[in-house]
């Protein structure tokens, strides 16, 4: 499953993961994942940002030299794409999380 939030804790959920599902007008989505480099101690993250009609609007990436386990990797990841859309002032953002403990806590602490 997909899950899906906004900065105004507002939660979307779809069941085909095979698709790409485009945020509703007048709102971007932004779809995060993170990546642990073992071998090389480092961890990576990617938010691609798209419009309400799929279009790509831009992309956030990140790495640190760090040994971080998965988790911990999708929260720096999750809090470096918040922080990227607050800056832009972007109120109508929708995040992409594919993360289900990371999900499960998010949802927990609201």
């Amino acid at each position: 499953m997909e899950y899906m939030a906004s900065q105004k804790l507002h939660a979307l959920e779809t069941t085909n993961t095979n698709s790409r599902c485009t945020p509703p007008l007048g709102k971007i989505k932004c779809n995060i994942d993170g990546v642990v480099f073992m071998n090389n101690e480092i961890v990576g993250w990617v938010a691609i940002v798209r419009s309400d009609s799929g279009h790509f609007v831009c992309c956030i990436i990140g790495f640190k030299s760090s040994i971080l386990d998965p988790f911990m990797t999708e929260v720096i990841t999750t809090c470096e794409a918040f922080l990227s859309l607050h800056s832009w002032h972007a109120k109508n953002a929708i995040l992409e999380i594919d993360n289900r403990r990371l999900w499960d806590a998010y949802v927990a602490s609201c």
